[in-house]
């Protein structure tokens, strides 16, 4: 499930409006994997005597709204509105096989209601992001070609 966190904290090191996914746990070696969207804006350097990592900010760009590239906000914007559509499709699909009675997939009533309720949910979801991406946008004076 895609999400956006509000903030995240490492140490002194702080980013606001981190999109991110929910999984199921890869490993119980880690509870979870910082990526580019937060690391992206400093430079790391690996302390292997002290077993620690080292962000240092980069200095800011007034070329970049909150701190981030064009090539960022358009794959954001592609990745949330592939997340929208894709949940769209799989509620309508269901929706379609439903009415066709064509779901022979070994589910109950139940289960294949839960389904249903899940991709409106997720769709919803995904909108309810879309939209919170564009907000964010509009409050950073990023170009509208770049939400393209």
């Amino acid at each position: 499930m895609r999400t956006i966190i509000d903030e995240v904290e490492i140490g002194g090191a702080t980013e606001s409006f981190v999109p991110a996914i929910i999984t199921t746990s890869m490993s119980e070696a880690f509870e979870g994997l910082i990526g580019m969207d937060f690391m992206g804006n400093y430079s790391i350097s690996i302390d292997n005597v002290n077993n620690y990592i080292v962000l240092q900010e980069n200095p800011g760009n007034s070329d970049l709204p909150a701190g981030h590239s064009e090539n960022w906000w358009r794959r954001s914007f592609a990745e949330f509105r592939a997340f929208q559509q894709e949940w769209k499709q799989v509620s309508e699909l269901l929706n379609e096989m439903e009415r066709k009675s064509r779901i022979n997939l070994n589910m109950t009533d139940s289960e294949v209601k839960d389904l249903k309720n899940l991709a409106l949910w997720q769709h919803q979801e995904s909108t309810k992001l879309l939209q919170r991406l564009e907000k964010y946008a509009q409050q950073n004076d990023v170009p509208q070609n770049w939400r393209n």
